[in-house]
């Protein structure tokens, strides 16, 4: 049971919001808002809510990722340095403005993104 709905079962039980604000060591305005909170939307409206934001607009562009790790499947494919520096240089060439190499760093370590080449196989490299 969280201490928020305790304070409230305190208010309800007939004890003063001041009382219980002394004995759970919190403040009268805080009490005031959990009862407030309880009136309006009961004993859910009591439990934490997220923080976490709903949006971030700083993100990057899913066709920005998905273009990094193709590039990156591409070049391991060949055989050649497949490395964000490697992928910045060719997204200079094809984006206006590309992704800086911290940023391709970030979404190459990023859980998800482990390329595979398409034939399982290394180019000029013998198969071991």
């Amino acid at each position: 049971m969280s201490k928020q709905r305790v304070v409230v079962e305190a208010v309800l039980a007939g004890k003063s919001q001041r009382e219980v604000a002394r004995l759970y060591g919190i403040s009268q305005p805080r009490v005031s808002q959990l009862m407030a909170a309880w009136r309006i939307g009961g004993w859910d409206a009591l439990e934490p809510k997220s923080r976490r934001p709903r949006s971030n607009p700083n993100s990057t562009a899913q066709a920005t990722i998905d273009r990094v790790l193709a590039l990156r499947t591409e070049l391991i494919c060949d055989g050649a340095d497949a490395g964000p520096h490697s992928i910045a240089a060719f997204l200079a060439r094809e984006m206006s403005t590309p992704p800086g190499v911290a940023t391709i760093w970030r979404i190459l370590t990023a859980p998800v993104a482990r390329p595979t080449c398409c034939s399982g196989i290394r180019k000029g490299r013998k198969n071991e």
